[in-house]
């Protein structure tokens, strides 16, 4: 058992002003979420779980709890939402550049400057991916698999 000191925060670059907390392992995150968004998860839960046993190469985010929190300030009862989540980042290579696709490319960009050095800790966006002429090589039989599981991941959605 850590200690809730052990957590590490890093403050969003993203439009939602969500907080990320992640274990001292690097493992796991904890997310901050609106309540529609807890709302949306609470309500497509079960079928996400049911998702991840048929297709356990899912390239979606592996969530394992959703929480709510209450606590009484002043006079005003207030609640935190927060999602733990694996951390897609977590891996013994050196990570020198990272983007956050989403397929969508409105409001998608990081980088006003193409000129300026890239942080390594912040998410390049979809526009910037673009920006930079970057593409993912694959052998015929890794790209069919790929494209059979997007497929399963955006019937689900």
């Amino acid at each position: 058992m850590g200690k809730i000191t052990s957590l590490k925060s890093l403050c969003s670059s993203g439009k939602s002003g969500s907080l990320f907390y992640y274990t001292a392992d690097g493992k796991f995150m904890l997310k901050t979420i609106s309540h529609d968004e807890f709302e949306h998860f609470k309500f497509i839960m079960k079928e996400y779980y049911y998702h991840l046993l048929k297709f356990p190469h899912t390239m979606i985010a592996r969530f394992y709890g959703l929480h709510k929190i209450k606590f009484l300030k002043t006079t005003k009862t207030e609640r935190i939402y927060f999602v733990i989540m694996a951390n897609v980042f977590n891996t013994t290579n050196e990570i020198d550049i990272r983007y956050d696709l989403k397929g969508s490319t409105h409001g998608r960009v990081t980088r006003k400057d193409q000129s300026a050095q890239v942080n390594p800790k912040e998410a390049l966006k979809d526009l910037d991916w673009l920006k930079d002429g970057r593409l993912i090589s694959l052998k015929p039989e890794q790209r069919a698999l790929i494209i059979q599981q997007l497929e399963h991941d955006t019937k689900f959605f």
